[in-house]
């Protein structure tokens, strides 16, 4: 059952360059209990995105067009005093900088219980036992010297499960981790992931996993929306991606990944993606990938939309070779 669908969004940035269309006409949906991972290269919308969902796009965003429909709501219809009560309750985000998104004037103890007490009316002592039990849940040592802590006297790894705690504290049915993994060191890594997926199956939550590694994304997704230059350009089922990418860019993406775990590294050879990313100010019209693609043919369109196309059973690829 589905209990998040965009449909056609558009978050613009309006700069003194242009206007940067972050999230240029996405269609996706999110069903409840499952992990959707959101890959995509830096700048190509993912963050805006997330953001879009909780209407926390900073200026000068802006929500241009489409719907966001959440338990069967569309929350760009909403008043910002309806919105304030989703945020935290039924929508939470895990944030890509955890000491930067804690507030450092505040001990960690009244940052949870904060939100225990505004979302779900707890008394102090009701919200201080369940603080206790989250650090618990998060695997932190020492709960009661961490309650009293400020977050500069944490690492970024603690930081990050106590943001994590937090995400969690309501017991959210939608949860945005976006990129939570970046500023940590790989053991850390692995730790923070095993704890988001086992919180995410406990409490049964839905989780959008935004992240820039595909091969981090299929250790966790069940499915996977791949994103260029603001728009999904595949989208399906986490193992038809690894196993038989369409798109030519989600090709590359898989190559990458395999190539960093392999002995290619040791040789002195790792495949890269040719060119760059378009500018977010002048895109290409027609197939947004067309000038780094491999296998462009005199079928890709010069103007207009390259639609996304069901090539499997929930398989959907932007591509003319399958137009």
């Amino acid at each position: 059952m589905v209990l998040l669908e965009i449909s056609n969004l558009e978050t613009h940035y309006y700069t003194p360059f242009g206007v940067i269309r972050a999230v240029d006409g996405v269609d996706l949906f999110i069903d409840r209990g499952e992990i959707l991972g959101l890959v995509g290269e830096i700048g190509a919308g993912k963050t805006t995105l997330g953001r879009s969902i909780l209407r926390i796009v900073p200026e000068p965003g802006r929500i241009v067009n489409g719907k966001i429909v959440f338990n069967g709501r569309n929350l760009l219809e909403l008043s910002d005093a309806e919105m304030s009560k989703i945020r935290g309750r039924y929508i939470s985000i895990i944030p890509e900088t955890p000491i930067l998104s804690l507030n450092p004037t505040f001990t960690i103890e009244s940052q949870v219980k904060e939100v225990l007490k505004r979302h779900l009316n707890y008394s102090d002592e009701e919200a201080r036992r369940e603080t206790l039990n989250l650090l618990e849940q998060v695997a932190i040592p020492d709960r009661e010297a961490i309650l009293k802590a400020y977050p500069h006297e944490l690492s970024g790894g603690m930081c990050q499960r106590v943001l994590i705690a937090i995400a969690f504290a309501c017991k959210p049915q939608l949860v945005i981790a976006d990129e939570p993994t970046t500023s940590v060191d790989v053991i850390t890594q692995a730790q923070i992931v095993g704890l988001i997926r086992r919180m995410q199956r406990e409490y049964g939550s839905s989780l959008l996993f935004i992240t820039h590694d595909i091969g981090l994304a299929s250790k966790i997704c069940n499915r996977m929306a791949i994103m260029y230059a603001g728009r999904i350009i595949e989208l399906g089922p986490t193992n038809r991606l690894l196993e038989n990418p369409r798109h030519p860019y989600t090709k590359a993406l898989v190559k990458v990944s395999r190539g960093m775990r392999s002995t290619s590294i040791k040789r002195g050879y790792l495949y890269t993606i040719e060119g760059n990313p378009p500018s977010p100010v002048q895109r290409p019209e027609g197939c947004i990938f067309k000038p780094r693609c491999g296998e462009k043919n005199e079928k890709c369109p010069e103007k207009g939309r390259v639609p996304l196309v069901e090539v499997e059973k929930g398989h959907y690829v932007s591509c003319t070779l399958y137009a």
